[in-house]
């Protein structure tokens, strides 16, 4: 019986006849591998666009050269290292036959590698099918060169090598052979977000909304040709502003001797210049159609079958004053520019007296407020720029710390390190009774919101008597943080409830305001009927309570309230803080006519789907000048007084 160890030695002892057996194969084929060259693909063997490299030669090489670094087209030659070194010598010579040449080389008088003895015939054949190879890619090489420089920019040429020999066809197109180049790009950019609600109260179904979102663009240009008289192009970009800017054009121009001069389709132009008979000129650019442009002899004859579209406006002045109506979605409300200064106040403002004012804490009126925002580059702004923390909770210690952090700016739901730049007090507005804040200009993305502040208790909150050149850095209390979600505990002190009218200054005269609800089939609904009668949303929304004099009587006309409609600043203003979720219970807005996404989501797609009322607008503006807007169709106005039609 052999044990384990017994066959591990027997194993041993044989090790030295293989070696053996596989040095003495090698010395015996060393002749035939000197004389014949073996190349895998003209042996048959497996060949599959990338050769492996063969074994490694022990000879000296024929050929001086360094190896290609890369993949070559006849297989992989890589090496790591350079394989030539400074120490080694390398001599050629013929016999003293002159019919065989020798290689040797070696290092340091030493052999590097086994001599090479080769016939000079041999050699010469080698040699030349080298630099046929070599002069075969310089060639290609130089050829894909040239090709990238005429045609930079990722272009894609397409040619159809077979010439087209109809006759006919030549005849008609002026040749046989087709082309087309395509240049541009299309890009998709493709995006998941999840959004959680866990600590918002929210009627949704699910705890949490996962959208995708994608957004392609193209923008390329194609250039193609039948023959010698057919062209085509065609540009596209998606990003222009306006359809017309995309060009799409067909051109046939033929020879001088030809009926048919030129046939255009597509974009095209039309000029006609000024005759014996026709003493004006005219030109219309814009159009999309046909055009044909033919001799008889001396007769020049212009045809032409196009399209403008267009889309007809009217605008109606009375009194010098021109009539305007917008319709504002609910979601789209005045977005950071309001903010509460505290809870405390927020709580506050849905209180009013009988007669609809509103209703404040005396003892809790502001009389000092900083205002506050982040500022990324405070590189180019060294002398304002200061270093502070941002709080959305109240600290008891508000003594200024030194902060040792790797970072320039450290940002979560309840907190930013960063720097701020305080604001002047003629960029903002501020209301000491109700405790809110209004930014002439709205806050960009990104943007953290704080301020330091006192009231008549002697309430403070933040630094409000910062002094930089004792403290070291600030102290504030955050009104928005950097990134806005329904789950920070900063997210209502933003309003929500004032919506721009696209403009200031808006007379009284000739000013009407509607809300209408958009059901899921059918016209829209100005009024619901409440217990029987009828109540337009007006009333529903708190927008209309009294009539023109004053009386507690709805006239379904909005109030001319200044703590509901603001005519000089363009806004209207909701009493509901959330108006189509209101918070009140005595509301009489029906659960399933409210909109709760607009405030406990982000996810604009979802908002502007469950989007349930509009906000309809007419206003009259009075000017020297109107606008009739961009992109109006030449020779394609109308003016008309009192019914009378005015020329230029």
């Amino acid at each position: 019986m052999k044990t384990f160890g017994d066959k591990q030695w027997s194993n041993l002892t044989l090790l030295p006849a293989v070696v053996l057996s596989i040095l003495l194969l090698f010395l015996l084929r060393g002749e035939a591998w000197a004389d014949k060259r073996v190349d895998a693909a003209t042996e048959g063997q497996p060949y599959i666009g990338m050769q492996l490299p063969q074994a490694a030669d022990p000879r000296v090489p024929i050929l001086e050269e360094e190896p290609f670094l890369g993949l070559h087209m006849n297989g992989a030659r890589t090496p790591v290292l350079k394989r030539m070194l400074s120490a080694l010598r390398r001599e050629v010579k013929i016999d003293s036959t002159g019919k065989n040449i020798n290689f040797v080389e070696k290092l340091d008088q030493v052999d590097f590698r086994l001599p090479r003895f080769l016939s000079l015939s041999d050699y010469v054949q080698i040699r030349r099918e080298h630099n046929q190879s070599t002069m075969w890619v310089r060639s290609a090489l130089a050829k894909l060169g040239e090709s990238s420089a005429g045609h930079s920019g990722g272009a894609l040429r397409i040619d159809i090598p077979v010439e087209i020999k109809n006759r006919t066809f030549q005849a008609i197109f002026g040749g046989g052979t087709v082309g087309l180049d395509v240049t541009g790009e299309i890009n998709i950019k493709g995006g998941l977000r999840n959004e959680k609600r866990s600590e918002v109260s929210t009627s949704l179904v699910n705890g949490s909304h996962t959208s995708f979102t994608m957004e392609q663009t193209q923008r390329f240009q194609v250039q193609g040709h039948v023959g010698e008289k057919v062209t085509i192009g065609v540009d596209q970009d998606s990003e222009r502003a306006f359809d017309f800017e995309n060009n799409l054009h067909l051109s046939y121009k033929g020879n001088e001797d030809e009926i048919v001069q030129s046939i255009e389709a597509g974009n095209i132009a039309l000029s006609l210049p000024g005759t014996r008979f026709v003493t004006f000129g005219g030109q219309s650019s814009g159009l999309f159609g046909l055009k044909a442009a033919m001799n008889f002899g001396r007769l020049q004859l212009t045809a032409i079958a196009s399209q403008e579209k267009g889309e007809n406006k009217k605008l109606s002045l009375s009194g010098g004053a021109s009539q305007n109506k917008q319709t504002i979605e609910d979601y789209n409300y005045v977005k950071n520019q309001y903010f509460f200064l505290d809870e405390h106040y927020r709580n506050y403002y849905p209180q009013r007296s009988s007669d609809g004012l509103f209703l404040y804490d005396p003892n809790r009126s502001i009389t000092d407020v900083e205002v506050y925002t982040s500022q990324p580059n405070f590189q180019n702004q060294p002398d304002k720029a200061i270093r502070g923390w941002a709080w959305s909770v109240a600290r008891k210690d508000t003594s200024t710390r030194v902060i040792r952090t790797r970072s320039d700016t450290v940002s979560s739901k309840s907190m930013y390190l960063g720097y701020f730049i305080r604001l002047e007090k003629t960029n903002y507005d501020f209301n000491p009774e109700l405790g809110y804040i209004r930014l002439h200009s709205p806050l960009s993305t990104g943007e953290v919101l704080a301020v330091a502040y006192r009231d008549s208790s002697g309430y403070v909150r933040g630094m409000i008597d910062f002094d930089s050149k004792k403290d070291r850095v600030i102290q504030l209390r955050m009104l928005r943080s950097e990134n806005p979600m329904p789950s920070d505990v900063t997210w209502d002190l933003e309003w929500k409830h004032v919506y721009s009218l696209g403009t200031s200054n808006i007379p009284e005269d000739g000013f009407n305001l509607k809300i209408y609800y958009k059901p899921p089939s059918g016209d829209p609904q100005e009024t619901i009927e409440i217990n029987g009668a009828a109540k337009s949303y007006l009333q529903i929304f708190g927008l209309d309570r009294v009539d023109k004099v004053g009386n507690l009587k709805p006239d379904n006309v909005v109030d001319k309230n200044d703590n509901v409609l603001r005519l000089a600043s363009g806004e209207l203003w909701f009493p509901e803080l959330r108006p189509f979720d209101p918070l009140n219970p005595s509301t009489e807005l029906p659960d399933d006519k409210r909109t709760r996404a607009i405030y406990d989501t982000t996810v604009q797609s979802y908002i502007t789907a469950q989007s349930k009322f509009y906000i309809e607008v007419e206003s009259q503006t009075r000017s020297a000048e109107y606008r009739l807007g961009m992109n109006i169709i030449e020779n394609s106005e109308e003016v008309t007084l009192n019914g009378r039609k005015l020329n230029r």
